[in-house]
């Protein structure tokens, strides 16, 4: 008898221990934020050190851990772009708040980065074929125009009748005229005139210039056997704005700007761009016919007006449409020596529209 009072004792004692040591384990919940704004930060690692268990904040920053006995345990917490937190964490009867960890957010030194690769310029100048690529980059702000580019380049010569505006030949190895081409973004200009000549063009507005010597690529096509010279214009970001103004002498005044915005929501990109050029080119000189004589020669005025623009819309039916209009306008006035010669000027302007279509169609 008395040895089966003993055994339930022994039993009922098991009993309580086991429903105590059930007991004895609680849930732990909690949340990581920015320490500063109080955001949740999903994604951050939560480790228990004493127990060896971990987990990953949600997308709301929290976390939890199922039974996890009473006790006093240390939390690791880290976050990339973050300093490491470690907090203590008592589990008991009492405790029913959810845990709050705050990280504070540091600055981080990546290792240097290096992204090898090769410019559109330097790719051409390893084309097998005598070609000169011009980087902008390369002369910026040692030069005011195309001609003092072109004078630094070997076998490549200018030849202009006169100041700002006045007409010029481009020569390459001996070879001028409608030998040479002369093109901007690959489209041909060989016939320099009153529309547009090499200075015309702003230098900010430039990218790099390809001459190429004797050999020129099929994709330029024509009849330029002996060389040519391609522009290539800028591709400017997709928010850009610019205004520049030179002043030289003889009274010459050269602005251009350049705008440039894209309008997501609307699908659309837009530019506007141009340059204004305007010179008096009045200088004294010594009579070719009476030695000694100065005469001032004063009917050189030049003035030339570029616009441009350029829309660009992706949200049509095409991939994309683009529409370039231009305008140029050109007041140019001649001198003469001889005494008949009173006044004369030359004006022209130029109405241009470009367009270009693309789109993909799956066969």
């Amino acid at each position: 008898m008395k040895q089966k009072i003993l055994f339930s004792l022994w039993a009922l004692t098991l009993m309580i221990l086991s429903v105590s040591a059930q007991t004895e384990k609680e849930r732990i919940t909690g949340i990581v934020i920015d320490y500063t704004s109080e955001e949740p930060l999903p994604g951050a690692t939560i480790f228990i050190e004493e127990l060896k268990k971990g987990d990953v904040a949600d997308k709301h920053g929290e976390f939890s851990f199922s039974e996890v006995p009473f006790g006093t345990y240390t939390f690791t917490v880290k976050f990339m772009g973050y300093q490491k937190a470690t907090q203590k964490v008592t589990v008991s009867n009492e405790r029913a708040k959810k845990t709050i960890i705050r990280l504070k957010a540091e600055a981080q030194l990546l290792d240097e980065v290096v992204v090898m690769g090769k410019s559109e310029a330097r790719k051409i100048r390893e084309q097998a074929m005598p070609v000169s690529v011009i980087s902008m980059k390369q002369l910026q702000g040692t030069v005011s125009d195309i001609q003092g580019i072109l004078a630094k380049t070997v076998g490549v010569a200018i030849r202009s009748t006169g100041g700002v505006g006045s007409t010029s030949r481009l020569s390459v190895r001996g070879l001028e005229g409608k030998r040479i081409g002369f093109f901007i973004d690959e489209t041909p200009l060989n016939d320099q005139s009153d529309f547009i000549d090499l200075n015309d063009i702003p230098i900010d507005m430039i990218d790099r210039i390809e001459i190429y010597k004797g050999v020129v690529p099929a994709k330029f096509g024509g009849s330029s056997m002996g060389g040519a010279v391609n522009i290539v214009i800028r591709e400017y970001p997709d928010r850009y704005a610019d205004l520049s103004y030179t002043r030289e002498s003889f009274n010459v005044n050269k602005a251009q700007t350049v705008f440039k915005r894209n309008l997501k929501d609307a699908g659309l990109i837009v530019g506007i761009g141009g340059g204004y050029t305007y010179a008096d080119n009045d200088y004294t000189m010594e009579s070719p016919y009476v030695k000694g004589l100065k005469i001032k020669r004063d009917h050189d005025n030049f003035r030339k007006i570029l616009v441009g623009g350029s829309l660009k819309a992706k949200k049509w039916w095409f991939d994309e449409v683009e529409f370039e209009p231009a305008f140029i306008d050109t007041y140019k006035e001649i001198q003469g020596i001889e005494t008949d010669i009173r006044k004369a000027h030359t004006r022209s302007r130029l109405y241009m529209l470009a367009n270009n279509w693309r789109k993909k169609i799956s066969c």
